[in-house]
């Protein structure tokens, strides 16, 4: 089967955003297996320490054959029916498809340089927590434009 996984460094710490998240990831559910893994904030004051930790975390829940899109500043920024079609490519040519946002610091660079597509989610910065149902609200989005449904309008 196939999957399509999200990781994600820490916990919201706003009630409302964990419950949009999880509202979100309940609703791509529907359409395709998927895991939302939370890997734990590494608590560190020293920001590089911190990011290398964070970073050797998240390459631990990957394997080679994933297909990883990041999200990253520096990536392109398709609208909803494009990312609707790459998701649908990526799954047709890919076992599992990993999305993973970063923590407030972002992704360290080991991260980066295996990502297969560095995914732009806003021209704006956001916030990380904000992030993450942006890319879980829009890959829910992207499903519905697939099957034809009247969520995007």
């Amino acid at each position: 089967m196939k999957n399509l996984d999200f990781i994600f460094i820490g916990s919201p710490k706003n009630k409302s955003c964990c419950a949009l998240e999880l509202e979100y990831h309940k609703r791509i559910a529907h359409y395709t297996a998927t895991q939302l893994i939370t890997l734990k904030d590494s608590g560190d004051k020293n920001i590089l320490l911190k990011n290398k930790k964070e970073t050797q975390t998240i390459v631990s829940k990957l394997t080679p054959s994933d297909f990883l899109v990041v999200c990253d500043e520096r990536g392109q920024a398709p609208g909803s029916v494009a990312f609707a079609k790459n998701i649908a490519q990526w799954r047709n040519s890919h076992q599992r498809v990993v999305f993973v946002v970063g923590g407030a610091y972002g992704l360290g660079e080991e991260v980066l340089h295996k990502a297969n597509v560095k995914l732009k989610l806003s021209e704006f910065t956001l916030p990380h927590e904000l992030a993450r149902i942006v890319l879980l609200e829009q890959t829910y989005r992207a499903f519905t434009i697939l099957g034809g449904e009247k969520y995007h309008h």
